[in-house]
């Protein structure tokens, strides 16, 4: 007769297991796998003491795996200094492990603080699972390193979540102050990146802002993540009245942190977006007011004062921002934009209602158009991989042909 394998034995024990003696059963097994299958199987008739001695078993025997692996890796590190070969270890199946022994865990502390059958609270297990457990958090920790530096998305949100999770579980209360603040951190950092990549594989608003509210304790995180939050809140507008709330909401927090450049260009966008252009110009102001050294918010309000033909205002932001950062390919385009816009209300002032521009205007207005072609030019030779092209390239090829067919002899 072919042997039973210890998962088709866990099977048997579930078919045909009591309320009585699942635990009976559950201390002879010894594959975490089929320990697990047993419990799931009968969950539903065990009396809450007998659930939490279960997966105290179940604790233990994925604790096993991850104290081998360990083990192997300690034994690598002693090889190293002494020039000898590795022995191979299991990697995934160690991060496997501490995930699974903390998820048993969590589940042992939850029934073992339940009223026993007399109605009386009496754990068995917090103590020895916070002394058992904590130390898997550091395995946790570094399974989401792993996956990220693999670039798995899913892998990394899922350790890193039950990383800064396990900050608050019950059960580690327990756990040396000393010891806790050591493992603790990274919390705020680790909180980041998994609000990042929540954010990133659309988990959901309250997901992105649990862990947003986490880093954002910490001040080298802080904008960062309410960057994260505010770009994840923008994905979700679907009506006007959506976007106009939002604008709101977001220019609250504008107000107070005027530096914040991700939420300036979002809440920039947003107003333009719903026409307001006026209440963009005054958070334009405010950064300027904020970060008077700073180029980005006068090349922001240059720019869409151009656009909107707004020449004469656009100019002076447009040329402060040259000032402070000069050789800049999207400055110079826009200033010689700017330049280019007065040469045609000139022209358009100076032909009337005939249509002909007189040739005296022609002299006045041609070295207007010759200063919006020495930007263009300018812009031009410092777009080194063209990805400014499309504010100059026609223009250029534009303000030549009027200069060599409208403004020949002049």
């Amino acid at each position: 007769m072919k042997k039973l394998t210890v998962l088709a034995l866990a099977a048997l024990f579930a078919v045909g297991a009591s309320a009585q003696d699942i635990f009976k059963q559950a201390k002879k097994i010894k594959d975490a796998a089929a320990l697990e299958q047993l419990i799931n199987a009968n969950i539903g008739t065990m009396p809450d003491q007998e659930k939490a001695q279960c997966y105290e078993l179940l604790v233990k025997l994925h604790n096993q795996k991850v104290v081998k692996e360990v083990g192997t890796m300690t034994e690598n590190s002693l090889n190293q200094q002494m020039k000898k070969a590795e022995v191979p270890y299991d990697t995934v199946g160690l991060y496997n492990a501490a995930y699974a022994a903390l998820a048993a865990g969590v589940e042992c502390d939850k029934y073992d603080q339940l009223p026993n059958m007399k109605g009386k609270v009496a754990p068995k297990f917090r103590k020895s699972l916070g002394e058992l457990l904590f130390p898997m958090r550091n395995h946790i920790l570094n399974a989401g390193i792993y996956y990220n530096e693999k670039n798995d998305a899913a892998n990394v949100l899922k350790y890193f979540t039950v990383f800064v999770d396990s900050k608050d579980y019950p059960m580690f209360e327990g756990v040396a102050p000393e010891l806790q603040e050591q493992v603790n951190k990274p919390v705020t950092q680790i909180a980041y990146y998994t609000a990042a990549y929540a954010a990133q594989l659309d988990k959901g608003a309250d997901v992105v802002n649990k862990y947003c509210a986490i880093a954002e304790q910490d001040p080298q995180y802080a904008k960062d993540a309410q960057n994260v939050r505010t770009n994840y809140a923008a994905k979700g507008l679907k009506t006007h009245e959506d976007s106009v709330a939002y604008a709101q909401k977001l220019q609250a927090t504008y107000e107070a942190d005027p530096t914040n450049i991700q939420t300036f260009q979002t809440l920039a966008q947003m107003l333009l977006g719903l026409n307001e252009a006026e209440k963009f110009f005054g958070i334009c102001q405010k950064r300027i007011d904020a970060m008077p050294s700073d180029h980005i918010a006068y090349y922001f309000r240059g720019q869409i004062r151009c656009l909107l033909h707004m020449y004469q205002e656009a100019l002076p932001d447009l040329e402060k921002a040259d000032e402070l950062k000069p050789n800049d390919a999207g400055i110079n385009a826009f200033i010689g934009q700017c330049w280019m816009g007065r040469a045609e209300e000139a022209e358009n002032r100076a032909a009337g209602k005939s249509g002909i521009i007189p040739a005296a205007a022609k002299s006045q207005i041609k070295p207007v158009w010759e200063k919006a072609l020495e930007y263009l030019n300018k812009s031009k030779s410092l777009d080194t991989d063209g990805s400014n092209e499309r504010n100059y390239k026609s223009k250029i090829s534009q303000i030549n042909y009027h200069l060599e067919n409208d403004y020949k002899g002049v």
